[in-house]
C-alpha cells in the first residue's frame, strides 16, 4: 500500500511538472552592480546601521546589557543581509569577500559577547572586547579599500 502510494505521489509530481530531483536549469548569477551603485547601497546600510543603533540605549547594568546586546545583533544582522544581497564589481569581489568574513567573524563575536552578559560571566570580558577592536579595524580597513566612507570609520 505505502509502496503504490508513493509510486503514485512520485507519478503525479512528475507529470504536473514538479521539480523532484532539482532543475537541470541554473538561474543566472546576479548581474553585478556598477562602481557607484554599490558603493551607495553599502553605505546606506551603514548609515542605516548607525542610526538605529544611535538610538539604543546605552546599557547601565547586566540586564540591560543583555536587552542592548539583543537589539544590537538584530540591527547588525540587517545590515549583514543587505551586505550580502549586494553584488559588487569584478575588480571589488576579493576585499568584498574579505568584509563579508569578517562581519561574520563580528557577527559571532557579538553572540559570544551575549552568551557571556546572560550567564554573568565577568573575565571573559576583555578578550572580547579586544577581538571586536581588532576585527572592527579590519573591517574599517576594507570598508576603506571599497571606498565605503560612511562604513569605515576614520
Amino acid at each position: 500500500m505505502r509502496r503504490a502510494t508513493l509510486g503514485a505521489l512520485l507519478a503525479v509530481a512528475l507529470l504536473t511538472g514538479c521539480d523532484v530531483m532539482g532543475s537541470a536549469k541554473k538561474s543566472p548569477p546576479p548581474r553585478a552592480l556598477s562602481e557607484g551603485r554599490f558603493v551607495y547601497l553599502a553605505n546606506h546600510a551603514c548609515a542605516l546601521q548607525t542610526r538605529r543603533l544611535r538610538k539604543l540605549v546605552k546599557p547601565t547594568s547586566p540586564a540591560t546589557a543583555v536587552r542592548y546586546l539583543r537589539r544590537a545583533i538584530a540591527i547588525y544582522e540587517r545590515t549583514v543581509v543587505a551586505f550580502r544581497s549586494l553584488t559588487p564589481p569584478r575588480t571589488d569581489r576579493a576585499a568584498y569577500n574579505r568584509l563579508l568574513r569578517l562581519l561574520d567573524g563580528e557577527d559571532m563575536t557579538f553572540y559570544r559577547a551575549l552568551r557571556a552578559a546572560e550567564s554573568g560571566q565577568v573575565a571573559g570580558r576583555k578578550p572580547l572586547l579586544r577581538r571586536m577592536h581588532r576585527l572592527g579595524r579590519q573591517m574599517d580597513s576594507e570598508s576603506a579599500k571599497l571606498g565605503l566612507r560612511v562604513c569605515a570609520r576614520p
